[in-house]
Protein backbone atom coordinates (compact mmCIF):
# COMPACT_ATOMS: atom_id res chain seq x y z
CA UNK A 1 0.00 0.00 0.00
CA UNK A 2 1.19 3.73 -0.35
CA UNK A 3 1.69 4.26 3.07
CA UNK A 4 4.15 7.17 2.61
CA UNK A 5 1.07 8.97 0.71
CA UNK A 6 -0.69 8.82 4.19
CA UNK A 7 2.30 10.55 6.22
CA UNK A 8 2.52 13.28 3.39
CA UNK A 9 -0.94 13.65 3.70
CA UNK A 10 -0.61 13.93 7.50
CA UNK A 11 1.75 16.31 8.00
CA UNK A 12 0.40 18.65 4.87
CA UNK A 13 -2.74 18.92 6.54
CA UNK A 14 -1.02 19.41 9.84
CA UNK A 15 0.96 22.00 8.32
CA UNK A 16 -2.19 23.82 7.00
CA UNK A 17 -3.40 23.31 10.45
CA UNK A 18 -0.98 24.80 12.34
CA UNK A 19 -0.10 27.97 9.76
CA UNK A 20 -3.62 28.86 9.64
CA UNK A 21 -4.75 28.05 13.16
CA UNK A 22 -6.16 31.50 13.44
CA UNK A 23 -9.14 30.93 11.00
CA UNK A 24 -10.12 27.84 12.75
CA UNK A 25 -12.11 26.99 15.90
CA UNK A 26 -10.52 24.80 18.34
CA UNK A 27 -13.79 24.57 20.20
CA UNK A 28 -15.18 20.78 20.25
CA UNK A 29 -18.04 20.49 17.56
CA UNK A 30 -21.19 19.68 19.00
CA UNK A 31 -21.42 16.55 16.80
CA UNK A 32 -17.68 15.18 16.70
CA UNK A 33 -16.63 11.83 15.81
CA UNK A 34 -15.41 9.86 18.20
CA UNK A 35 -11.71 8.95 17.90
CA UNK A 36 -12.40 5.34 17.36
CA UNK A 37 -15.23 6.23 14.06
CA UNK A 38 -12.25 8.43 12.71
CA UNK A 39 -9.74 5.67 12.51
CA UNK A 40 -12.75 3.46 10.81
CA UNK A 41 -13.13 6.45 8.59
CA UNK A 42 -10.06 7.03 7.62
CA UNK A 43 -9.41 3.50 6.96
CA UNK A 44 -12.06 3.57 4.96
CA UNK A 45 -10.84 6.30 2.97
CA UNK A 46 -7.74 5.28 2.10
CA UNK A 47 -8.83 1.67 0.99
CA UNK A 48 -11.15 3.28 -1.51
CA UNK A 49 -7.96 6.00 -2.34
CA UNK A 50 -6.17 2.99 -2.90
CA UNK A 51 -8.39 1.23 -5.03
CA UNK A 52 -8.77 4.06 -7.15
CA UNK A 53 -5.36 4.43 -7.39
CA UNK A 54 -4.94 0.99 -8.88
CA UNK A 55 -4.18 0.17 -12.27
CA UNK A 56 -7.70 -1.54 -13.53
CA UNK A 57 -10.92 0.89 -13.28
CA UNK A 58 -13.90 -0.43 -12.62
CA UNK A 59 -16.76 2.26 -13.32
CA UNK A 60 -19.16 -0.04 -11.20
CA UNK A 61 -16.80 0.38 -8.17
CA UNK A 62 -16.58 4.15 -8.35
CA UNK A 63 -20.87 4.31 -8.58
CA UNK A 64 -21.03 1.88 -5.37
CA UNK A 65 -18.02 2.26 -3.59
CA UNK A 66 -17.11 6.23 -2.86
CA UNK A 67 -16.63 9.19 -0.74
CA UNK A 68 -20.73 9.51 -0.41
CA UNK A 69 -20.58 5.75 0.83
CA UNK A 70 -18.57 6.27 3.63
CA UNK A 71 -20.99 9.16 4.53
CA UNK A 72 -23.81 6.87 4.41
CA UNK A 73 -22.06 3.43 6.34
CA UNK A 74 -21.09 6.22 9.24
CA UNK A 75 -24.36 8.14 10.02
CA UNK A 76 -22.18 11.58 9.13
CA UNK A 77 -21.79 14.22 6.39
CA UNK A 78 -19.06 16.10 4.96
CA UNK A 79 -19.06 19.18 7.41
CA UNK A 80 -19.04 16.35 10.43
CA UNK A 81 -16.46 14.65 9.10
CA UNK A 82 -14.59 18.19 8.00
CA UNK A 83 -15.27 19.81 11.57
CA UNK A 84 -13.99 16.13 13.61
CA UNK A 85 -11.13 15.99 11.29
CA UNK A 86 -9.86 20.28 12.25
CA UNK A 87 -10.68 19.55 15.76
CA UNK A 88 -8.20 16.70 16.22
CA UNK A 89 -5.99 18.19 13.73
CA UNK A 90 -5.50 21.09 16.23
CA UNK A 91 -4.03 18.48 18.97
CA UNK A 92 -0.91 17.31 16.92
CA UNK A 93 -0.20 14.28 19.42
CA UNK A 94 -3.66 12.86 19.57
CA UNK A 95 -3.80 13.37 15.36
CA UNK A 96 -0.61 11.59 15.22
CA UNK A 97 -2.45 8.52 17.47
CA UNK A 98 -5.45 8.31 15.30
CA UNK A 99 -3.33 7.68 11.91
CA UNK A 100 -1.24 5.47 13.44
CA UNK A 101 -4.09 3.71 14.26
CA UNK A 102 -4.91 3.75 10.65
CA UNK A 103 -1.72 3.01 9.32
CA UNK A 104 -1.44 -0.18 11.94
CA UNK A 105 -4.34 -1.82 10.29
CA UNK A 106 -3.47 -0.77 6.75
CA UNK A 107 -0.26 -2.47 7.73
CA UNK A 108 -2.36 -5.51 8.96
CA UNK A 109 -3.91 -6.05 5.99
CA UNK A 110 -1.05 -5.10 3.44
CA UNK A 111 0.50 -8.71 5.74
CA UNK A 112 -2.33 -10.76 5.96
CA UNK A 113 -2.61 -10.21 1.32
CA UNK A 114 1.14 -11.35 1.36
CA UNK A 115 0.77 -14.17 3.70
CA UNK A 116 -2.20 -15.31 1.36
CA UNK A 117 -0.45 -14.83 -1.89
CA UNK A 118 2.71 -16.94 -0.04
CA UNK A 119 0.40 -19.65 0.88
CA UNK A 120 -0.92 -20.00 -2.74
CA UNK A 121 2.45 -20.14 -4.30
CA UNK A 122 2.86 -22.75 -2.43
CA UNK A 123 -0.22 -24.99 -3.17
Amino acid sequence: MRLELIWVFLFLTLGLVSSCDQFYSTSRPKNLVSEDMMVDILYDLSIIDGIRQGSSRNDLFEEVLNVSYVYIKYGIDSTQLALSDQYYATNPARYIKIYNRVMLRLEQVEDSIQMAEINNQTR
